[in-house]
Protein backbone atom coordinates (compact mmCIF):
# COMPACT_ATOMS: atom_id res chain seq x y z
CA UNK A 1 0.00 0.00 0.00
CA UNK A 2 1.78 3.29 -1.01
CA UNK A 3 1.68 6.66 1.22
CA UNK A 4 -1.05 8.26 -0.59
CA UNK A 5 -3.14 5.12 -0.77
CA UNK A 6 -2.83 4.70 2.95
CA UNK A 7 -3.18 8.39 3.81
CA UNK A 8 -6.27 8.61 1.83
CA UNK A 9 -7.86 5.45 3.40
CA UNK A 10 -7.17 6.52 6.79
CA UNK A 11 -8.47 9.78 6.28
CA UNK A 12 -11.76 8.99 4.25
CA UNK A 13 -12.24 5.87 7.43
CA UNK A 14 -12.04 8.76 9.83
CA UNK A 15 -14.20 10.74 8.06
CA UNK A 16 -16.61 8.31 7.41
CA UNK A 17 -16.73 7.73 11.07
CA UNK A 18 -16.63 11.47 12.52
CA UNK A 19 -19.93 12.00 10.00
CA UNK A 20 -21.51 9.62 11.50
CA UNK A 21 -20.67 10.58 15.09
CA UNK A 22 -21.80 14.36 14.12
CA UNK A 23 -25.22 12.64 12.68
CA UNK A 24 -25.76 10.57 16.03
CA UNK A 25 -24.95 13.76 18.13
CA UNK A 26 -27.42 15.76 15.75
CA UNK A 27 -30.54 12.85 16.39
CA UNK A 28 -29.73 12.80 19.88
CA UNK A 29 -30.57 16.70 20.36
CA UNK A 30 -33.76 16.14 18.36
CA UNK A 31 -34.95 13.42 20.09
CA UNK A 32 -38.02 14.79 22.98
CA UNK A 33 -40.84 14.04 24.97
CA UNK A 34 -43.15 15.69 22.51
CA UNK A 35 -42.17 12.73 20.04
CA UNK A 36 -42.28 9.69 22.19
CA UNK A 37 -42.76 9.30 26.11
CA UNK A 38 -39.88 9.27 28.51
CA UNK A 39 -39.16 5.57 28.36
CA UNK A 40 -38.65 5.75 24.61
CA UNK A 41 -36.91 9.13 24.89
CA UNK A 42 -34.30 7.71 27.46
CA UNK A 43 -33.93 4.57 25.29
CA UNK A 44 -33.18 5.81 22.26
CA UNK A 45 -30.57 8.69 23.51
CA UNK A 46 -28.93 5.73 25.13
CA UNK A 47 -28.20 4.08 22.07
CA UNK A 48 -27.06 6.96 20.33
CA UNK A 49 -24.75 7.46 22.71
CA UNK A 50 -22.86 4.18 22.96
CA UNK A 51 -23.11 4.73 19.61
CA UNK A 52 -21.16 7.92 19.00
CA UNK A 53 -18.60 6.28 21.68
CA UNK A 54 -18.03 3.09 19.68
CA UNK A 55 -17.38 5.43 16.47
CA UNK A 56 -14.81 7.36 18.16
CA UNK A 57 -13.51 4.38 19.89
CA UNK A 58 -13.13 2.58 16.65
CA UNK A 59 -11.36 5.72 14.87
CA UNK A 60 -8.89 5.57 17.92
CA UNK A 61 -8.31 1.84 17.48
CA UNK A 62 -7.78 2.58 13.93
CA UNK A 63 -4.81 4.73 14.00
CA UNK A 64 -3.01 2.47 16.23
CA UNK A 65 -3.86 -0.33 14.15
CA UNK A 66 -1.72 1.54 11.48
CA UNK A 67 0.65 2.39 13.64
CA UNK A 68 -0.19 5.98 12.97
CA UNK A 69 -0.28 6.56 16.61
CA UNK A 70 1.48 4.29 19.75
CA UNK A 71 -0.46 3.23 22.95
CA UNK A 72 0.73 0.61 25.39
CA UNK A 73 -0.40 -2.94 25.03
CA UNK A 74 -2.69 -2.62 28.57
CA UNK A 75 -4.58 0.40 28.28
CA UNK A 76 -5.02 -0.61 23.97
CA UNK A 77 -6.56 -3.51 25.51
CA UNK A 78 -9.16 -2.07 27.84
CA UNK A 79 -10.12 0.22 24.92
CA UNK A 80 -11.02 -2.36 23.02
CA UNK A 81 -13.05 -4.08 25.87
CA UNK A 82 -15.25 -1.20 26.02
CA UNK A 83 -15.58 -1.32 22.05
CA UNK A 84 -16.85 -5.12 22.20
CA UNK A 85 -19.08 -4.37 25.40
CA UNK A 86 -20.01 -1.12 24.15
CA UNK A 87 -21.64 -3.04 21.12
CA UNK A 88 -23.55 -5.22 23.28
CA UNK A 89 -24.78 -2.32 25.01
CA UNK A 90 -26.13 -0.45 22.28
CA UNK A 91 -27.77 -3.41 20.74
CA UNK A 92 -29.35 -3.86 24.61
CA UNK A 93 -30.56 -0.32 24.27
CA UNK A 94 -31.82 -0.87 20.87
CA UNK A 95 -33.80 -3.48 21.76
CA UNK A 96 -34.97 -1.28 25.09
CA UNK A 97 -36.17 1.48 22.37
CA UNK A 98 -38.16 -1.03 20.56
CA UNK A 99 -39.83 -2.79 23.25
CA UNK A 100 -41.19 0.60 24.19
CA UNK A 101 -42.16 1.29 20.53
CA UNK A 102 -43.88 -1.96 20.29
CA UNK A 103 -45.99 -1.22 23.26
CA UNK A 104 -46.09 2.34 24.66
CA UNK A 105 -48.29 1.11 27.57
CA UNK A 106 -46.69 -1.89 28.66
CA UNK A 107 -45.71 -2.24 32.09
CA UNK A 108 -42.47 -4.10 32.52
CA UNK A 109 -40.61 -4.51 35.93
CA UNK A 110 -37.05 -4.31 36.97
CA UNK A 111 -36.72 -8.09 37.46
CA UNK A 112 -37.75 -8.17 33.59
CA UNK A 113 -35.30 -5.91 32.72
CA UNK A 114 -32.45 -7.56 34.81
CA UNK A 115 -33.03 -10.31 32.89
CA UNK A 116 -33.11 -9.29 29.45
CA UNK A 117 -29.62 -7.64 30.41
CA UNK A 118 -28.06 -10.23 32.19
CA UNK A 119 -26.81 -11.89 28.32
CA UNK A 120 -24.71 -8.52 28.06
CA UNK A 121 -23.50 -8.50 31.54
CA UNK A 122 -21.78 -12.05 30.58
CA UNK A 123 -20.77 -10.22 27.60
CA UNK A 124 -18.81 -7.19 29.92
CA UNK A 125 -17.27 -9.68 32.06
CA UNK A 126 -15.94 -11.66 29.02
CA UNK A 127 -15.11 -7.97 27.38
CA UNK A 128 -13.18 -6.94 30.72
CA UNK A 129 -11.59 -10.45 31.33
CA UNK A 130 -10.56 -10.79 27.76
CA UNK A 131 -7.57 -7.42 28.49
CA UNK A 132 -5.48 -10.49 30.72
CA UNK A 133 -6.93 -14.16 29.77
CA UNK A 134 -7.65 -12.89 25.76
CA UNK A 135 -11.01 -14.64 25.69
CA UNK A 136 -13.01 -12.35 22.99
CA UNK A 137 -9.71 -10.99 21.79
CA UNK A 138 -6.06 -10.35 22.38
CA UNK A 139 -3.37 -8.28 21.54
CA UNK A 140 -0.09 -10.00 19.84
CA UNK A 141 3.01 -9.25 20.18
CA UNK A 142 2.77 -6.71 17.05
CA UNK A 143 -0.04 -4.92 18.96
CA UNK A 144 -2.76 -5.86 16.28
CA UNK A 145 -6.37 -6.77 17.35
CA UNK A 146 -6.51 -10.82 17.41
CA UNK A 147 -9.93 -12.83 18.00
CA UNK A 148 -10.14 -15.01 20.88
CA UNK A 149 -11.87 -18.48 21.41
CA UNK A 150 -14.98 -16.57 22.37
CA UNK A 151 -15.05 -14.00 20.17
CA UNK A 152 -18.44 -15.22 18.32
CA UNK A 153 -20.08 -14.46 21.76
CA UNK A 154 -20.13 -10.64 21.15
CA UNK A 155 -21.80 -11.75 17.98
CA UNK A 156 -24.56 -13.55 19.80
CA UNK A 157 -25.45 -11.39 22.35
CA UNK A 158 -25.38 -8.36 20.11
CA UNK A 159 -27.54 -10.06 17.87
CA UNK A 160 -30.03 -11.67 19.82
CA UNK A 161 -31.32 -8.10 20.78
CA UNK A 162 -31.73 -7.16 17.78
CA UNK A 163 -33.59 -10.10 16.51
CA UNK A 164 -35.80 -10.67 19.54
CA UNK A 165 -36.97 -7.19 18.93
CA UNK A 166 -37.46 -7.45 15.20
CA UNK A 167 -39.74 -11.19 16.22
CA UNK A 168 -41.77 -9.73 19.16
CA UNK A 169 -42.70 -6.43 16.85
CA UNK A 170 -43.65 -9.26 13.99
CA UNK A 171 -45.65 -11.43 16.60
CA UNK A 172 -47.87 -8.02 18.07
CA UNK A 173 -48.09 -6.93 14.09
CA UNK A 174 -49.95 -10.03 13.78
CA UNK A 175 -52.25 -9.98 16.57
CA UNK A 176 -53.14 -6.24 15.73
CA UNK A 177 -56.63 -5.10 14.69
CA UNK A 178 -55.50 -1.73 13.89
CA UNK A 179 -54.12 -1.59 10.06
CA UNK A 180 -52.41 1.88 11.14
CA UNK A 181 -51.10 0.18 14.08
CA UNK A 182 -50.01 -3.24 12.11
CA UNK A 183 -47.75 -1.07 9.37
CA UNK A 184 -46.24 0.57 12.52
CA UNK A 185 -45.20 -2.26 13.89
CA UNK A 186 -43.95 -3.88 10.82
CA UNK A 187 -42.06 -0.86 10.40
CA UNK A 188 -40.36 -1.31 13.97
CA UNK A 189 -39.57 -4.91 12.95
CA UNK A 190 -38.03 -3.76 9.74
CA UNK A 191 -35.71 -2.01 11.67
CA UNK A 192 -33.08 -4.86 12.05
CA UNK A 193 -33.04 -5.24 8.03
CA UNK A 194 -30.43 -1.90 7.33
CA UNK A 195 -27.74 -3.21 9.86
CA UNK A 196 -27.90 -6.40 9.25
CA UNK A 197 -27.22 -5.96 5.62
CA UNK A 198 -24.29 -3.64 6.24
CA UNK A 199 -23.07 -5.76 8.46
CA UNK A 200 -22.89 -8.78 5.42
CA UNK A 201 -21.37 -6.25 3.46
CA UNK A 202 -18.85 -6.03 5.99
CA UNK A 203 -17.95 -9.82 6.08
CA UNK A 204 -18.72 -10.46 2.31
CA UNK A 205 -16.65 -7.49 0.70
CA UNK A 206 -14.41 -7.11 3.71
CA UNK A 207 -12.67 -3.51 1.94
CA UNK A 208 -12.11 -2.12 5.33
CA UNK A 209 -13.56 0.53 5.23
CA UNK A 210 -16.43 0.75 7.61
CA UNK A 211 -20.32 -0.28 6.56
CA UNK A 212 -22.07 -1.11 9.84
CA UNK A 213 -21.39 2.58 11.26
CA UNK A 214 -22.96 4.03 8.26
CA UNK A 215 -25.93 1.59 8.01
CA UNK A 216 -26.64 2.08 11.65
CA UNK A 217 -26.47 6.07 11.59
CA UNK A 218 -29.10 5.55 8.67
CA UNK A 219 -31.11 3.43 10.78
CA UNK A 220 -31.33 5.97 13.26
CA UNK A 221 -32.58 8.46 10.59
CA UNK A 222 -35.36 5.95 9.42
CA UNK A 223 -36.32 5.38 13.12
CA UNK A 224 -36.88 9.37 13.62
CA UNK A 225 -38.74 10.41 10.34
CA UNK A 226 -41.19 7.43 11.11
CA UNK A 227 -41.28 8.08 15.04
CA UNK A 228 -42.64 11.68 13.66
CA UNK A 229 -44.35 10.41 11.46
CA UNK A 230 -46.49 7.85 13.62
CA UNK A 231 -47.45 11.17 16.02
CA UNK A 232 -49.93 12.35 13.28
CA UNK A 233 -51.41 8.87 14.29
CA UNK A 234 -51.28 8.64 17.50
CA UNK A 235 -52.62 10.51 20.68
CA UNK A 236 -49.87 12.08 22.44
CA UNK A 237 -50.87 11.06 25.69
CA UNK A 238 -52.10 7.21 25.61
CA UNK A 239 -50.54 6.42 23.32
CA UNK A 240 -53.58 5.12 21.61
CA UNK A 241 -54.57 5.60 17.75
CA UNK A 242 -56.43 8.82 17.66
CA UNK A 243 -59.17 10.53 15.92
CA UNK A 244 -57.43 10.41 12.62
CA UNK A 245 -56.53 6.81 12.92
CA UNK A 246 -60.24 6.09 13.91
CA UNK A 247 -61.32 7.39 10.62
CA UNK A 248 -59.33 5.16 8.47
CA UNK A 249 -59.86 2.25 10.28
CA UNK A 250 -63.85 2.60 10.43
CA UNK A 251 -63.64 2.66 6.50
CA UNK A 252 -62.08 -0.12 5.71
CA UNK A 253 -63.47 -2.01 8.56
CA UNK A 254 -67.19 -1.60 7.60
CA UNK A 255 -65.77 -2.73 3.99
CA UNK A 256 -65.53 -5.95 5.32
CA UNK A 257 -68.64 -5.97 7.50
CA UNK A 258 -71.35 -8.66 6.95
CA UNK A 259 -74.17 -10.94 9.04
CA UNK A 260 -70.67 -13.19 9.34
CA UNK A 261 -68.32 -10.62 10.43
CA UNK A 262 -69.66 -7.62 12.00
CA UNK A 263 -68.41 -5.51 15.47
CA UNK A 264 -69.88 -3.46 17.83
CA UNK A 265 -68.67 -0.11 18.02
CA UNK A 266 -68.40 1.52 21.53
CA UNK A 267 -68.11 5.37 22.53
CA UNK A 268 -66.75 5.46 26.01
CA UNK A 269 -66.14 8.03 28.52
CA UNK A 270 -64.24 8.22 31.62
CA UNK A 271 -66.45 8.62 34.72
CA UNK A 272 -66.00 11.78 37.13
CA UNK A 273 -62.59 12.91 35.24
CA UNK A 274 -63.26 16.91 35.84
CA UNK A 275 -63.48 15.90 40.10
CA UNK A 276 -60.52 13.96 39.73
CA UNK A 277 -58.86 17.48 38.00
CA UNK A 278 -61.03 19.41 40.34
CA UNK A 279 -59.92 17.77 43.35
CA UNK A 280 -56.20 15.90 42.68
CA UNK A 281 -54.88 18.28 39.38
CA UNK A 282 -54.73 17.61 35.71
CA UNK A 283 -51.44 15.36 36.36
CA UNK A 284 -53.61 12.80 38.15
CA UNK A 285 -56.42 13.20 35.48
CA UNK A 286 -54.04 12.47 32.81
CA UNK A 287 -52.79 9.62 34.83
CA UNK A 288 -56.48 8.77 34.60
CA UNK A 289 -56.52 9.02 31.07
CA UNK A 290 -53.46 6.61 30.79
CA UNK A 291 -54.98 3.88 32.89
CA UNK A 292 -58.00 3.43 30.73
CA UNK A 293 -55.80 3.35 27.72
CA UNK A 294 -54.26 0.77 29.20
CA UNK A 295 -56.94 -1.43 29.81
CA UNK A 296 -58.81 -0.99 26.67
CA UNK A 297 -56.13 -2.78 25.10
CA UNK A 298 -55.23 -4.96 27.75
CA UNK A 299 -54.35 -8.33 26.60
CA UNK A 300 -56.17 -9.94 29.31
CA UNK A 301 -59.32 -8.86 27.40
CA UNK A 302 -60.23 -11.63 25.07
CA UNK A 303 -61.84 -9.98 22.49
CA UNK A 304 -59.85 -8.49 19.01
CA UNK A 305 -60.56 -4.59 18.72
CA UNK A 306 -59.39 -1.44 17.85
CA UNK A 307 -59.14 1.41 20.44
CA UNK A 308 -58.72 5.32 19.89
CA UNK A 309 -58.81 8.38 21.94
CA UNK A 310 -61.89 10.42 20.52
CA UNK A 311 -60.83 13.73 22.24
CA UNK A 312 -61.38 15.00 26.11
CA UNK A 313 -62.52 12.13 28.16
CA UNK A 314 -63.63 10.15 25.15
CA UNK A 315 -62.54 7.00 23.46
CA UNK A 316 -63.98 5.01 20.62
CA UNK A 317 -63.70 1.17 20.73
CA UNK A 318 -64.54 -1.26 18.06
CA UNK A 319 -64.94 -4.62 18.98
CA UNK A 320 -65.40 -8.08 16.60
CA UNK A 321 -67.29 -10.84 17.88
CA UNK A 322 -68.83 -13.90 16.89
CA UNK A 323 -72.71 -13.62 15.91
CA UNK A 324 -73.25 -17.34 17.07
CA UNK A 325 -70.97 -17.19 20.36
CA UNK A 326 -72.13 -15.68 23.57
CA UNK A 327 -70.42 -12.35 23.57
CA UNK A 328 -72.86 -9.84 25.00
CA UNK A 329 -72.25 -5.87 23.88
CA UNK A 330 -72.13 -5.15 27.77
CA UNK A 331 -68.82 -7.91 28.45
CA UNK A 332 -66.27 -5.76 27.32
CA UNK A 333 -67.11 -2.33 29.31
CA UNK A 334 -67.89 -4.58 31.84
CA UNK A 335 -64.59 -6.58 31.87
CA UNK A 336 -63.00 -2.95 31.49
CA UNK A 337 -64.25 -1.92 34.59
CA UNK A 338 -63.07 -5.27 36.36
CA UNK A 339 -59.53 -4.44 34.94
CA UNK A 340 -59.59 -0.52 35.99
CA UNK A 341 -61.05 -1.60 39.60
CA UNK A 342 -58.08 -3.69 40.44
CA UNK A 343 -55.61 -1.28 38.58
CA UNK A 344 -57.15 1.22 41.01
CA UNK A 345 -56.70 -0.78 44.03
CA UNK A 346 -53.23 -2.60 43.07
CA UNK A 347 -51.68 0.89 42.28
CA UNK A 348 -52.95 2.76 45.43
CA UNK A 349 -54.85 5.76 43.57
CA UNK A 350 -57.11 8.30 45.22
CA UNK A 351 -59.80 7.69 43.03
CA UNK A 352 -61.83 5.34 41.85
CA UNK A 353 -61.26 5.13 37.53
CA UNK A 354 -64.41 3.63 35.59
CA UNK A 355 -66.05 4.35 32.63
CA UNK A 356 -69.69 4.42 31.10
CA UNK A 357 -70.04 2.93 27.48
CA UNK A 358 -72.21 3.33 24.21
CA UNK A 359 -72.06 1.18 21.68
CA UNK A 360 -74.04 -0.05 18.41
CA UNK A 361 -73.34 -2.79 16.03
CA UNK A 362 -72.39 -3.07 12.10
CA UNK A 363 -73.10 -5.65 9.93
CA UNK A 364 -73.38 -4.31 6.69
CA UNK A 365 -70.92 -2.16 4.38
CA UNK A 366 -73.47 0.28 3.74
CA UNK A 367 -73.58 1.53 7.01
CA UNK A 368 -71.70 5.12 7.63
CA UNK A 369 -69.59 5.66 10.06
CA UNK A 370 -70.77 8.63 11.45
CA UNK A 371 -74.21 7.19 11.65
CA UNK A 372 -72.34 4.65 13.75
CA UNK A 373 -70.34 7.05 15.81
CA UNK A 374 -73.95 9.17 16.30
CA UNK A 375 -76.06 5.53 17.56
CA UNK A 376 -72.86 4.35 19.98
CA UNK A 377 -72.56 8.11 21.54
CA UNK A 378 -76.58 8.59 22.12
CA UNK A 379 -76.60 5.27 23.50
CA UNK A 380 -73.74 6.62 25.35
CA UNK A 381 -76.07 8.95 27.14
CA UNK A 382 -78.68 6.60 27.71
CA UNK A 383 -76.37 4.48 29.77
CA UNK A 384 -75.15 7.66 32.04
CA UNK A 385 -78.85 8.39 32.57
CA UNK A 386 -79.53 4.73 33.64
CA UNK A 387 -76.59 5.31 36.15
CA UNK A 388 -77.85 8.31 37.68
CA UNK A 389 -81.42 6.93 37.81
Amino acid sequence: MNDVFFFNFIFVYLEINIICAILGIIIFFMVSSDMANNREVFAFRCLIGVYVIMLLIDCFTQLTYRHIIACPEIPLAIVYALYTAGFGAMAFYWFRFLEYRIDPNASYSRRFWILMALPLAVLTVFSLGSVKFGWIFFINDEGIFQRGPFFALQMIVSYMYFLVSAIHAMIEASRESSPIRKRQLLIVASYVIIPATGAMMQLIFSTGLPVVGPSISICMVFMMITIQRGQSNLDALTGLDNRRSLDAYLEARIERASDAHPFYLYVIDANGLKTINDTYGHSEGDTALKLIAEKLRSRSIPYERFASRYGGDEFVVAVDYEPEGSFRPEDYPRAVNEELEEASRSRQLKYPVSVTAGWTTCTSDSQNPKTLLREADEDLYRQKAKTKG
